[in-house]
């Protein structure tokens, strides 16, 4: 949970010196720069923790869908509803 607490810290930084680089005011663009690389590296990292579990939903998913094809198939060339 720290991990995602860090990278939404860090977006909500970018963001906020985004937007006042939007108004006109003064910002340092090297600190931008950090911000965004860091919140680029907060973001990989979360995505390669959690990589494995949405590989499993995207193939529970996938099989799901497969079962429900099925299904409807095998209703509709039996006369039945699908």
């Amino acid at each position: 949970m720290a991990l995602i607490d860090q990278a939404a810290a860090l977006i909500l930084q970018r963001e906020n010196l985004s937007a006042a680089t939007l108004r006109g005011e003064p910002c340092d663009s090297q600190t931008l720069l950090r911000l965004t690389g860091a919140v680029t590296r907060s973001l990989a990292s979360l995505r390669s923790k959690g990589g494995k579990r949405v590989g499993a939903a995207s193939s529970s998913l996938n099989e799901y869908l497969a079962r429900k094809a099925a299904h409807k198939t095998a209703g509709a060339s039996d006369g039945g509803p699908a």
